[in-house]
C-alpha cells in the first residue's frame, strides 16, 4: 500500500498493466505521428508522446516491482524503479531488451528540443541537427529517459533563462516497454489474474 493524502491506497499490480496498456497505446500511436510530421504536429506532439510512453514504463516497472517484492515502490524516476528490482529480473528484462533492439526499424524516433531565448540576430540561424544517443544498456537508457515524464509534463515552464536542453528516443525506449511488458505478463500468467476490468 501506498499512502496519499494520509490515505492508504491499495496499488494493484494486474489493473497497473492494464493502464500500462492504455498509456504505452497511446504514447506509441502519437509517437507514430509525429515521426512521420515535420511540422507543427510534430512539435506540439512530442510532449503527449513522451509522457504516455514514460508513464506507461513507470506503470509497469511497479507492476513487476509489487509481484516480486510484495510492496510498492514509488516515485516516477525509472532508473530508480529499475535498480531497486531483484537482480535475476533485471538481468531477465535486459536481456529482452537487447533482443529487442535487433528489431528496431525506426518506425518512431528520437528527438533533442532545445528551447532557448533567441537574440533577434540569431532567429534566422537553422538549428544543428545532432546524432541520436546510443545505447548498449538498460542503465544508460533509462539514465538519460530517468525523469522524462516529469521535464516533458512541465516543458512550459522554465526554470532559468537558458531554457533547456532535452533527449527522447522513441525507438529505444518502445524496445525497453516491450521488454517490460513481456515480464510483467508472464509474471501475472505465472501468478494467476488477481484483478478484472470490464467495460460496461
Amino acid at each position: 500500500m501506498s499512502k496519499r493524502n494520509n490515505k492508504q491506497i491499495r496499488f494493484n499490480a494486474d489493473f497497473s498493466v492494464s493502464l500500462a496498456e492504455g498509456f504505452y497505446a497511446v504514447g506509441h500511436q502519437i509517437a507514430k505521428q509525429i515521426h512521420m510530421d515535420t511540422g507543427y504536429f510534430g512539435f506540439i506532439g512530442l510532449a503527449p508522446g513522451v509522457v504516455n510512453f514514460n508513464l506507461s514504463a513507470e506503470l509497469y516497472l511497479k507492476a513487476v516491482h509489487i509481484i516480486t517484492l510484495h510492496y510498492p515502490a514509488k516515485g516516477h524516476h525509472l532508473w530508480n524503479l529499475f535498480k531497486k528490482l531483484p537482480l535475476d529480473v533485471k538481468n531477465t528484462i535486459e536481456r529482452s531488451y537487447i533482443e529487442n533492439q535487433k528489431d528496431i526499424d525506426e518506425e518512431l524516433s528520437s528527438y533533442r528540443i532545445t528551447i532557448t531565448k533567441v537574440k533577434k540576430e540569431e532567429e534566422e540561424k537553422d538549428s544543428q541537427k545532432s546524432e541520436p544517443t546510443k545505447f548498449n544498456c538498460v542503465k544508460d537508457l533509462l539514465v538519460l529517459h530517468n525523469d522524462a515524464f516529469e521535464k516533458f509534463r512541465y516543458l512550459h515552464e522554465f526554470l532559468s533563462e537558458a531554457g533547456y536542453d532535452y533527449e527522447y528516443n522513441f525507438d529505444e525506449m518502445n524496445a525497453f516497454i516491450l521488454a517490460l511488458k513481456s515480464h510483467a505478463f508472464d509474471l501475472i500468467k505465472k501468478r494467476g489474474k488477481t484483478f478484472g476490468i470490464s467495460r460496461v
